[in-house]
């Protein structure tokens, strides 16, 4: 709506109004729209502005310009960051996910993520504002997730079956690529337990590690290298047909009239992560 209005703005000539400089067209308001070009901070700041937006969010302008302008970490620690990963999330054109302990927050059913809630209340806050997979713009979005995401029964049987159909379900209507990393497998990314890799503009890769914060790095003199161990773990993980058998195998147990209970076995697969990870929180 806003582009819109900025449009209508420049075609009236409108600009010094609107408070946009003379370095802004059409062509190029167009195509950052198609999301073809980064737009900068001033005009994402005028746009914020003339329509009285929160506040709390120009605070992820640098997360916008960072990959694109050379900024290599952008650490958000502060209220209302989950808010802010998920403006730049939604913009992404492809998502690569790695994840150690539970489902991504994109890919949750409402009974999966009230079960993680009543689990650790905390974790309330890391869902804000965050955009489910039906929302988001990415014309890619793989997961890859460590086998014991499948067995941790989070809700009780019911609740992990209907999420881990729901995984299925996605992957079925091409919304989601599954790659799941065997039992037995020592891959593992050792600096976050839960990681995304998000293109902007079909140019930048930025990633995230997500704890109780957001922490992003572009580029190698950023910090880690974020992609040789988003790349080893999928090369360490099945197929994604062997995946969906895995999924649809795990569906199958906590359909069983013996599955186990949630939250007692939620908590013992909460150990073992923690023993695994060396990074990162919840």
């Amino acid at each position: 709506m806003t582009m819109e209005a900025a449009t209508e703005c420049l075609q009236r000539g409108e600009r010094q109004r609107f408070g946009l400089n003379d370095g802004i067209s059409l062509s190029n308001l167009s195509r950052m729209e198609r999301g073809q070009l980064p737009p900068k901070t001033d005009l994402w700041q005028a746009l914020l502005l003339k329509y009285g937006a929160d506040p709390r969010l120009t605070t992820a302008m640098p997360l916008v310009d960072g990959p694109c302008y050379n900024l290599p970490v952008f650490a958000d620690c502060w209220p209302h960051w989950a808010m802010r990963l998920g403006i730049v999330e939604g913009m992404a054109t492809a998502l690569r996910i790695y994840t150690m302990r539970q489902i991504p927050h994109a890919l949750r059913t409402p009974a999966y993520n009230r079960a993680l809630i009543d689990y650790r209340p905390t974790l309330k806050y890391n869902g804000e504002g965050r955009p489910l997979a039906a929302a988001l713009a990415c014309e890619v979005f793989t997961i890859i997730m460590d086998w014991s995401v499948l067995r941790c029964p989070v809700g009780g049987p019911e609740v992990m079956a209907a999420q881990l159909q729901h995984l299925l379900d996605l992957a079925a209507a091409g919304r989601l690529r599954i790659r799941v990393i065997p039992e037995g497998s020592a891959a593992v990314c050792l600096n976050s337990p839960l990681l995304t890799e998000m293109v902007l503009y079909n140019m930048s890769l930025l990633y995230a590690s997500e704890g109780s914060s957001a922490l992003y790095v572009s580029g190698p003199q950023g910090g880690p290298d974020f992609a040789a161990q988003l790349d080893a773990v999928l090369d360490a993980s099945c197929s994604e047909p062997e995946s969906h058998e895995l999924i649809a195998a795990a569906i199958k147990q906590f359909e069983s009239p013996s599955a186990p209970g949630g939250r007692r076995r939620l908590a013992s697969a909460g150990e073992h992560h923690d023993q695994q990870a060396t990074g990162g929180g919840l």
